[in-house]
């Protein structure tokens, strides 16, 4: 039986996804050289209207132009909100756990952002394909968004990374080697203030937004 809290999940990412995946396929039709930028703008658009504030620090280091070789954002995670706010900011492909795909309605527009599944449970075995998979989309020019963690948090931490997506950069186990030098550009994502409190004054708001270990109402 399905937790509420995983409906109302499933829900806020469905209402993310849909519109990412038909702005994606607008990409495709256009042309590679628009992989990233089409969905930037998409993410910008859809912050700006789920109502996120957004403040950079150090922004000079997510301008690029396209002689640039191509990025792996390296993210905290947070919640199902940190897939408009990182597509804002890269326009690059994501790493989801392979079930993900297999969700009805959901999977499918994962599909069509050009997600690159890793299936968890494979360990060793199942690091290959996870290389060959970020390998290829690298080659392609596009940048790929990384949540090392592997699950989400309440925002007040971060967790040890795990290596398996990271290391197709020092012990690439795929026959598709990378083509070109790629650049890691860390990404922390930190929530300061809800409907205008400060949440390290107020920690209960981590909630509104935050998949940790206490339930979240979004």
């Amino acid at each position: 039986m399905i937790s509420m809290r995983a409906l109302m999940r499933s829900t806020a990412v469905a209402l993310i996804a849909a519109p990412l995946a038909l702005v994606q396929l607008a990409a495709i039709a256009l042309g590679s050289k628009n992989y990233d930028t089409i969905p930037k703008l998409a993410g910008k658009l859809l912050t700006r209207a789920s109502g996120i504030k957004v403040e950079i620090d150090g922004a000079e280091h997510l301008n690029s132009n396209k002689s640039e070789n191509p990025r792996i954002f390296v993210a905290n995670h947070v919640s199902s909100m940190d897939i408009i706010l990182a597509q804002s900011l890269s326009g690059g492909a994501f790493i989801a756990k392979g079930e993900i795909s297999k969700w009805p309605v959901i999977g499918k527009l994962a599909q069509a952002m050009g997600t690159i599944f890793v299936e968890r449970g494979k360990g060793k075995e199942g690091i290959p394909l996870v290389h060959k998979a970020v390998a290829e989309t690298l080659n392609k020019r596009r940048n790929v968004i990384v949540f090392p963690e592997g699950t989400t948090t309440r925002g007040d931490k971060v967790l040890p990374f795990k290596s398996g997506v990271l290391s197709v950069l020092f012990n690439n186990t795929s026959g598709e080697a990378l083509r070109e030098n790629v650049k890691v550009q860390p990404l922390a994502i930190r929530l300061t203030h809800v409907n205008g409190k400060n949440v390290d004054r107020h920690p209960d708001l981590r909630k509104v937004f935050a998949w940790g270990e206490e339930k979240s109402s979004f």
